[in-house]
């Protein structure tokens, strides 16, 4: 991926969050398409595509009736395990953001 050009481009941050939302709101999580949406981001740009994320319904097991509105954190907690966890918490660490994943 390309460096993003232009701190203001919040399309650009919103399009990367709705790429991590499609790749794990469905069953299964598409872990590569989210590898590959984060791409070379810097702090600054991670901290805006948290933003664009905001709290998305997530429901547990499917079932409509438990939905919990999580941030884009705690739906990797959710939907990510093991290398793919600390792979993520390694390229979020330089958003200087509070981890809680």
């Amino acid at each position: 991926m390309t460096k993003i050009s232009g701190f203001g481009n919040v399309d650009v941050y919103k399009s990367i969050s709705d790429i991590l939302y499609s790749s794990m709101q469905n069953w299964g999580t598409d872990e590569k398409a989210m590898f590959n949406a984060l791409g070379n981001l810097d702090g600054f740009e991670l901290v805006k595509v948290y933003e664009a994320f905001g709290n998305k319904s997530y429901a547990f097991g499917g079932a409509s009736f438990a939905m919990n509105s999580l941030d884009l954190f705690g739906w990797f907690a959710k939907e990510l395990s093991g290398k793919d966890l600390i792979k993520m918490r390694n390229i979020w660490n330089k958003s200087g953001l509070n981890i809680t994943f």
